[in-house]
């Protein structure tokens, strides 16, 4: 599907169905603009012997959707590729990449990049909300060379501390998503990564992100994570040795919130 214009739909502009068969799916170069649901849904198969699943969802333009703009949910059984998206304007989100707490999910494998996409002026609870099966073995998800800038992230309840649920620009459910050379700089969030994995004996993988400053103590509590809530997964470059907090590698900063 390419080159197409989708605008003012009442409901998802693009429902993509779980057929449990090999296949691919491919989202090219369209316009998905104010629909009053979300823009796009990709569903999965739940199977636990279906076939692995092509998905590429690239060059197209998110803008003033109500809702979010991609929802994949679960994203099990594909191999996707989502980039060179351009996200403006939505009021609840951009980004929802999330496998359900589902015991079945786990035996089943998925293979996702997130790369050189773009996320401006948007507003609600999450930018990106990103998290697979905690314990899949044969899940990965990459997040990389992302531009997040010029975001309002803020909870609903701004009078309410956060607990487990905390909104943030970037939010990260399992361990198994790597979030690596990201430009995120949104002085207007909260937060700019947050932590929703509630298991404290866990580490979630962010490293060569670039978080709006250099120095330490500008970006220590722009991370919700274990030092929020003891309950939650620590945010760790786990590269970096207990005595350096900020160190510069390759020529772009590093961060540890320990």
């Amino acid at each position: 599907m390419a080159y197409n214009n989708f605008s003012l739909n009442t409901w998802t502009a693009v429902l993509v169905g779980n057929f449990c068969s090999a296949g691919s799916v491919n989202i090219t170069s369209n316009l998905f603009n104010e629909s009053t649901w979300d823009a796009v849904e990709v569903v999965s198969c739940w199977q636990t012997e279906a076939p692995m699943r092509n998905v590429y969802i690239g060059h197209n333009k998110f803008l003033h959707n109500n809702r979010l703009g991609l929802v994949i949910s679960p994203i099990v059984s594909m191999t996707s590729l989502i980039e060179h998206n351009l996200f403006r304007y939505h009021r609840l989100g951009c980004l929802w990449l999330r496998n359900p707490d589902a015991l079945e999910l786990e035996s089943l494998a998925s293979d996702v990049t997130v790369s050189n996409n773009r996320f401006e002026f948007n507003s609600g609870s999450f930018v990106v909300n990103l998290g697979l099966s905690q314990y899949g073995e044969s899940q990965r998800m990459l997040f990389t060379r992302n531009w997040i800038k010029r975001n309002a992230i803020r909870q609903s309840f701004p009078t309410l501390h956060p607990r487990s649920r905390v909104a943030a620009v970037v939010v990260i459910g399992s361990s198994n998503v790597n979030v690596t050379r990201n430009m995120i700089d949104n002085p207007d969030s909260a937060f700019e990564i947050g932590s929703q994995l509630e298991d404290h004996s866990r580490q979630i993988f962010c490293i060569r992100n670039w978080l709006g400053a250099r120095v330490e103590k500008e970006i220590f509590y722009r991370i919700f994570d274990r030092k929020d809530r003891y309950n939650l997964a620590q945010v760790r470059d786990p590269s970096i040795s207990a005595t350096k907090s900020v160190q510069n590698i390759d020529g772009v900063d590093c961060f540890d919130t320990r």
